[in-house]
């Protein structure tokens, strides 16, 4: 319940209780979608490549940290000349596969991971992308360390346990990545491109740009933000949501 709101109903057929004695939005009664608007900044006009011209190709589970981190990963590749393929949004059929073979006891997100590679498997790569972050750079003042939920970085190792990703013809990119530091984290990248058979030089160069990126759309985040709380007048409230993907500590 929220105060002076109608009380919010969920799980019905239709929209008769979810629309019943709700106000009108002020103004011309549009709500901007926020998460919706998000998601373009991410994906930033991203399509999937079509056909094969010699370039080697890479794919990404469209889940977990891809929801943060895909524009790192496209420069990355992009810089390094190597194809981006994405899987579909998550959807029934991908829900589907996940049931089949998801056989440890998580959250939905992280069981995910399991149908999105199943259907990268099938697509026409060189390599499935499945890194393990262990932590992220420190983003407040005081800030001691920044870690993800454990299984996180134990989902791309759950999914070679508990499928037959090893049997098809794909290689697996699969290694440990901290980010808490700019050296420890230039290590693993050059770990990365030896497995790519990429020179120290061109990788540096393809990290160096891949954190501007992500930089770039955080910035782009924090300056849709403000313009959202400038635009409330008084008699609007603002809804904050909250994920529990990360611990920080001092």
């Amino acid at each position: 319940m929220i105060e002076r709101e109608a009380p919010i109903y969920y799980g019905a057929r239709c929209d008769r209780f979810e629309e019943a004695g709700r106000v009108k939005a002020h103004g011309n009664g549009q709500v901007p979608d926020l998460f919706a608007e998000r998601a373009t900044l991410l994906l930033d006009g991203y399509t999937t490549p079509n056909g094969r011209n010699g370039r080697m190709r890479v794919a990404v589970p469209r889940a977990l940290i891809f929801h943060d981190l895909f524009p790192f990963w496209r420069t990355f590749f992009d810089r390094l000349d190597i194809e981006l393929v994405i899987s579909e949004g998550t959807n029934p059929r991908i829900l589907r596969r996940t049931l089949e073979v998801a056989s440890v006891e998580t959250c939905l997100p992280v069981k995910l991971v399991y149908g999105h590679v199943l259907e990268l498997l099938e697509q026409d790569v060189d390599f499935v992308f499945l890194p393990s972050i262990i932590n992220r750079e420190n983003t407040a003042p005081g800030q001691g360390s920044n870690m993800y939920c454990p299984f996180i970085p134990a989902a791309s190792h759950l999914v070679r346990a508990h499928t037959e990703v090893d049997r098809h013809r794909k290689r697996i990119l699969q290694l440990p990545l901290h980010l808490s530091s700019e050296r420890m984290r230039d290590g693993h990248f050059r770990q990365l491109g030896r497995q790519l058979g990429v020179g120290k030089k061109a990788v540096g160069d393809a990290v160096a740009a891949a954190a501007d990126a992500q930089q770039a759309f955080y910035a782009a985040l924090r300056e849709r933000g403000r313009e959202v709380l400038e635009q409330l007048d008084g008699t609007r409230m603002a809804a904050v949501l909250v994920a529990k993907a990360m611990i920080a500590s001092k």
